[in-house]
Protein backbone atom coordinates (compact mmCIF):
# COMPACT_ATOMS: atom_id res chain seq x y z
CA UNK A 1 0.00 0.00 0.00
CA UNK A 2 1.45 3.54 -0.91
CA UNK A 3 1.55 6.01 1.95
CA UNK A 4 0.52 8.41 -0.37
CA UNK A 5 -2.00 8.25 -2.71
CA UNK A 6 -1.09 9.30 -6.81
CA UNK A 7 -2.04 12.97 -7.02
CA UNK A 8 -4.59 12.67 -9.82
CA UNK A 9 -6.35 10.12 -7.67
CA UNK A 10 -6.67 12.74 -5.12
CA UNK A 11 -6.95 15.25 -7.27
CA UNK A 12 -10.26 13.56 -9.36
CA UNK A 13 -11.53 14.06 -5.54
CA UNK A 14 -10.58 17.93 -5.21
CA UNK A 15 -10.58 19.42 -8.20
CA UNK A 16 -7.90 21.92 -8.64
CA UNK A 17 -9.81 25.34 -8.25
CA UNK A 18 -7.66 26.84 -10.92
CA UNK A 19 -3.93 27.21 -9.14
CA UNK A 20 -2.20 29.86 -10.80
CA UNK A 21 0.19 31.36 -8.68
CA UNK A 22 3.69 30.07 -7.19
CA UNK A 23 1.74 30.55 -3.33
CA UNK A 24 -1.19 28.55 -4.22
CA UNK A 25 0.77 25.40 -6.01
CA UNK A 26 2.65 25.27 -2.51
CA UNK A 27 -0.66 26.08 -0.36
CA UNK A 28 -2.06 22.69 -2.47
CA UNK A 29 0.85 20.75 -1.78
CA UNK A 30 0.78 21.33 1.62
CA UNK A 31 -2.84 20.50 1.65
CA UNK A 32 -2.40 17.55 -0.39
CA UNK A 33 0.50 16.12 1.62
CA UNK A 34 0.86 17.08 4.83
CA UNK A 35 -2.40 15.20 6.62
CA UNK A 36 -0.96 11.89 4.47
CA UNK A 37 3.06 12.39 5.80
CA UNK A 38 2.98 13.83 9.16
CA UNK A 39 2.39 10.18 11.15
CA UNK A 40 4.82 7.97 9.59
CA UNK A 41 7.53 6.26 10.51
CA UNK A 42 9.59 6.83 7.34
CA UNK A 43 11.03 9.65 5.50
CA UNK A 44 9.90 9.53 2.20
CA UNK A 45 10.87 12.44 -0.43
CA UNK A 46 8.57 13.34 -2.86
CA UNK A 47 8.71 15.70 -6.03
CA UNK A 48 5.38 17.77 -7.51
CA UNK A 49 5.73 18.09 -11.48
CA UNK A 50 3.79 21.56 -12.61
CA UNK A 51 3.37 22.88 -15.87
CA UNK A 52 4.14 26.85 -17.05
CA UNK A 53 0.61 27.78 -15.30
CA UNK A 54 1.66 25.98 -12.15
CA UNK A 55 -0.71 22.86 -12.91
CA UNK A 56 0.01 19.84 -11.50
CA UNK A 57 1.12 17.54 -13.65
CA UNK A 58 2.02 14.38 -11.55
CA UNK A 59 3.80 13.95 -8.39
CA UNK A 60 6.52 11.37 -7.71
CA UNK A 61 8.20 9.66 -4.83
CA UNK A 62 11.58 9.57 -5.28
CA UNK A 63 13.00 8.32 -1.95
CA UNK A 64 11.79 6.43 0.67
CA UNK A 65 14.38 6.37 3.78
CA UNK A 66 14.98 5.17 7.33
CA UNK A 67 13.46 6.82 10.71
CA UNK A 68 15.97 9.92 10.16
CA UNK A 69 17.09 10.23 6.33
CA UNK A 70 16.32 9.60 2.74
CA UNK A 71 18.87 9.19 -0.34
CA UNK A 72 17.70 11.83 -2.48
CA UNK A 73 19.92 12.19 -6.41
CA UNK A 74 19.00 15.43 -7.82
CA UNK A 75 19.62 12.75 -11.07
CA UNK A 76 16.18 11.17 -10.08
CA UNK A 77 14.63 14.32 -10.11
CA UNK A 78 15.68 15.41 -13.58
CA UNK A 79 15.05 12.27 -15.26
CA UNK A 80 11.59 13.09 -13.74
CA UNK A 81 11.34 16.39 -14.72
CA UNK A 82 12.48 15.86 -18.31
CA UNK A 83 9.63 12.68 -18.67
CA UNK A 84 6.78 14.67 -17.90
CA UNK A 85 7.69 18.19 -19.49
CA UNK A 86 7.74 19.95 -16.66
CA UNK A 87 8.17 23.65 -16.48
CA UNK A 88 8.16 23.79 -12.16
CA UNK A 89 8.39 21.86 -9.24
CA UNK A 90 7.42 21.54 -5.48
CA UNK A 91 9.91 19.78 -3.61
CA UNK A 92 8.66 17.20 -0.05
CA UNK A 93 9.27 15.41 2.50
CA UNK A 94 8.64 14.46 5.55
CA UNK A 95 10.39 14.09 9.00
CA UNK A 96 9.34 11.42 11.17
CA UNK A 97 10.60 13.20 14.34
CA UNK A 98 8.15 15.86 13.11
CA UNK A 99 11.38 18.54 13.12
CA UNK A 100 10.90 20.55 10.64
CA UNK A 101 14.12 22.99 10.90
CA UNK A 102 16.18 22.31 7.61
CA UNK A 103 19.13 20.64 8.48
CA UNK A 104 22.84 21.74 6.22
CA UNK A 105 21.98 18.39 4.48
CA UNK A 106 18.36 20.05 3.49
CA UNK A 107 19.51 22.91 2.47
CA UNK A 108 22.57 21.26 0.59
CA UNK A 109 20.20 19.11 -1.15
CA UNK A 110 17.59 21.59 -1.74
CA UNK A 111 19.95 23.64 -3.81
CA UNK A 112 21.95 20.61 -5.76
CA UNK A 113 18.19 20.11 -6.68
CA UNK A 114 17.58 23.13 -7.97
CA UNK A 115 20.67 23.63 -9.35
CA UNK A 116 20.20 20.47 -11.52
CA UNK A 117 16.57 21.47 -12.50
CA UNK A 118 18.36 24.62 -13.84
CA UNK A 119 19.81 23.06 -16.71
CA UNK A 120 16.57 21.82 -17.99
CA UNK A 121 14.89 24.60 -17.70
CA UNK A 122 12.52 23.66 -14.43
CA UNK A 123 11.94 25.84 -11.69
CA UNK A 124 11.88 25.02 -7.72
CA UNK A 125 9.30 26.86 -6.55
CA UNK A 126 9.49 26.15 -2.82
CA UNK A 127 11.24 23.02 -0.73
CA UNK A 128 8.14 22.30 2.24
CA UNK A 129 9.13 19.70 4.97
CA UNK A 130 6.48 18.56 6.95
CA UNK A 131 6.38 18.21 10.30
CA UNK A 132 3.16 16.78 13.07
CA UNK A 133 0.80 19.46 12.12
CA UNK A 134 0.13 22.07 9.45
CA UNK A 135 1.83 24.64 11.75
CA UNK A 136 4.48 22.20 12.21
CA UNK A 137 5.61 22.21 7.99
CA UNK A 138 8.55 24.09 6.87
CA UNK A 139 8.62 26.64 3.27
CA UNK A 140 12.03 27.27 2.13
CA UNK A 141 10.09 30.20 0.09
CA UNK A 142 8.54 31.69 2.93
CA UNK A 143 11.30 30.44 6.06
CA UNK A 144 14.16 32.60 5.73
CA UNK A 145 16.17 29.92 4.55
CA UNK A 146 19.20 31.20 2.00
CA UNK A 147 18.63 28.58 -0.99
CA UNK A 148 19.47 29.14 -4.68
CA UNK A 149 16.39 29.71 -6.05
CA UNK A 150 16.13 29.19 -9.37
CA UNK A 151 15.11 31.51 -11.91
CA UNK A 152 14.37 29.51 -14.77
Amino acid sequence: MAVVRSWLSWQQETPDAGTTSSKDATDRVCDRYMPQLRDVGKEYFYVVMLDIRNKVICDTEVSRGSISASVVGPADIVREACIHHASRAVLVHNRPSGETDPSKEDIDTTNKIVQALKYVGVRVLDHIIVGCTRQDGFSFATGGVAWKRSCA
